[in-house]
């Protein structure tokens, strides 16, 4: 039979599919006007019973290794959840979603799988955990090449700055200043100023936070020995003082300050000889370049309280004073107590004996926010003047204290008590009498009512008399002002890197998880906010997971949290940096 050419023959032929006298491949054409294909019904019947007709396709199983345009896929299915992934290769795997939350860094220091990192500042990724330093001191800086004594040191943050002061002897013994920029473990200085027109000296000094000033309080020379105060502005290596203003019209010595951050308010110590010597607390305000004064209070009447130290404890929001009180029935002993500001008054507990062996010299105090505990240095006199240090901890209006610790088994001269936040420990400055009187320093740890040393460190083979610490945020270091007795009374300086653990997380750098193991300089995957990284173990399902000092999971909230465990094994990361600031911070470093 003739093939039929187009629809209109096969309806003229009287529909040839119903006999099977035509197949449906034969049908080459089917363009047709309407009116043919409203005559179509009866071949659309015949041409859907041949299609039922024929078999359908057999579902195929393959086995073996399956590949399909040069890509290899699992021969196995995954777990409920699970999609697959290529690795841009040529291979397929099952894994969980990512959803966004992994990200390719390089790696600075080897990171295994499974370890929490954190973001460096150019970018890069290292393990999280401690590192551990040695003690260790750059060279002494000559900032004075005159003669220097009542030395005080304070840290300006918003400069990034240590001002050292000092009394002068080579300009009329003047109160005299000068700024120092710490890079590494080196010092340089600007060129001194003044900031007294007369002779001054026993120098304390504290940044006001609230003001961004420093406020330097001093014996008056050329002004009866009154005791004076000055708020002074840094801007770079110079400062600007505003008016000096008495606060004690008597003669002032003994005194220790300290700045109180909750009440923004500056707390001096001193002993009053206008009023038989006795312990005496005044609140300072600072507005602008100005400073005024509430009333003095007393906190000794039993006699004369010689003033070391002052430090404010964060945790109980309270002023603590250290001093000898030479009054009866104290005799000398070392005595503490805590003041309260309100306003512009201070309130004081009752006294509380911490050596009462005969007699407690240099007592200076400092406080550790870590062990939220004051550490007092002091030369035990009543035992050989041997180094001593006691931790106390604040209580109301109270202290109490462990139990002495002996860090210097021969005489111990004047101190210098400072705590190192890097490291979370305190390192006590003083002159070793044991050792041809050099100057020494050795580092404690508080833990509960007690302390720990290492052993000292000599740092010069000359006797220092006057020793002013502070730590510089920035730099991470400690910078101690001292006058070298062997060249002259010059004034030194000397940059000091604590020795000690201290870990590389901070509130928010650390990011994710390792997904995999990536060497040092390579680029590998973290596993960050909204992923799920596989790399655990032993995981507890449903705890919350934070990063300890070392770098470990733990369950103890500390603010630090990194995830939830899924399964033993799975960690859904959700870090304290949320994806927002990470974008921020790597934006911020293009």
């Amino acid at each position: 039979m003739t093939k039929a050419r187009d629809l209109a023959d096969l309806i003229a032929a009287g529909n040839p599919l119903a006999d099977g006298a035509i197949s449906v491949s034969e049908i080459s054409d089917l363009t047709a006007s309407a009116a043919d294909l409203n005559n179509v019904a009866g071949i659309n019947s015949s041409v859907q019973t041949q299609l039922d007709a024929k078999a359908p396709l057999a579902s195929p199983t393959l086995t073996g290794t399956v590949t399909m345009g040069g890509t290899t896929y699992p021969t196995s299915d995954g777990t409920e959840g699970e999609v697959l992934t290529t690795n841009g290769s040529g291979a397929v795997s099952f894994a969980d979603p990512a959803g966004g939350g992994s990200a390719d860094f390089v790696a600075s220091g080897a990171i295994a799988n499974g370890d929490v990192v954190v973001l460096n500042s150019d970018g890069t990724v290292s393990v999280a955990g401690l590192t551990t330093v040695s003690t260790s001191f750059g060279s002494g800086v000559v900032y004075e090449s005159a003669s220097v004594g009542y030395l005080s040191s304070t840290y300006h943050p918003t400069e990034n700055k240590v001002v050292i002061f000092y009394k002068d002897s080579g300009n009329s013994n003047r109160g005299t200043y000068i700024v120092g920029t710490v890079s590494g473990s080196s010092l340089s200085f600007g060129t001194a100023g003044t900031f007294s027109t007369s002779g001054a000296e026993n120098f304390s000094s504290a940044y006001d936070i609230a003001a961004n000033k420093i406020v330097i309080c001093y014996t008056d020379l050329g002004n009866s020995n009154y005791g004076t105060a000055v708020v002074g502005t840094l801007s770079g290596t110079t400062m600007s003082f505003g008016s000096a203003v008495v606060f004690s019209s008597s003669h002032f010595i003994n005194n220790a300050m300290a700045y109180d951050s909750s009440a923004g308010k500056i707390a001096i110590a001193y002993r009053d000889h206008g009023n038989s010597g006795r312990g005496t607390g005044i609140v300072g305000t600072v507005s602008g370049t100005s400073i005024s004064f509430g009333s003095p209070t007393v906190f000794s009447t039993t006699g004369a309280a010689i003033v070391h130290g002052a430090a404010y404890d964060t945790n109980a929001g309270k002023v603590v004073v250290s001093f000898s009180d030479s009054g009866s029935p104290y005799t000398g002993k070392g005595t503490a107590i805590v003041g309260t500001i309100s306003g512009t008054s201070i309130s004081f507990g009752s006294k509380v004996i911490f050596d009462a062996s005969g007699a407690a010299n240099y007592t200076e105090v400092a406080y550790d926010p870590t062990a939220q505990k004051v550490v007092i240095a002091y030369s035990d006199t009543g035992d050989s003047g041997k180094g001593k240090a006691i931790v106390g901890t604040v209580s109301g209006t109270s202290i109490s204290f462990g139990t002495a610790v002996t860090y210097e088994t021969s005489s111990a001269g004047p101190h210098a008590i400072i705590y190192s936040p890097k490291v979370g420990r305190v390192v006590i400055f003083y002159r070793d009498g044991g050792n041809s009187n050099e100057r020494s320093a050795i580092v404690g740890t508080v833990s509960g009512t007690s302390i720990t040393f290492d052993a000292k460190e000599n740092f010069g083979a000359a006797r220092s008399d006057y020793y002013a610490p502070v730590y510089d945020e920035v730099a991470e270091k400690i910078v101690l002002a001292y006058e070298d007795q062997g060249n002259s009374y010059h004034g030194y300086a000397i940059v000091m890197t604590t020795g000690g653990s201290f870990s590389n997380i901070t509130s928010t750098n650390y990011i994710g998880v390792a997904d995999g193991a990536t060497s040092d300089t390579a680029t590998g995957k973290i596993t960050i906010n909204g992923g799920v990284n596989e790399g655990q173990s032993s995981l507890a399902v449903g705890t919350t997971y934070y990063v300890a000092d070392n770098g470990d999971l733990q369950t103890t909230n500390n603010g630090r949290k990194i995830g939830k465990a899924i399964s033993a094994t799975k960690l859904l990361v959700n870090s304290n940096m949320s994806g927002d600031e990470m974008n921020a911070y790597l934006g911020g470093l293009v």
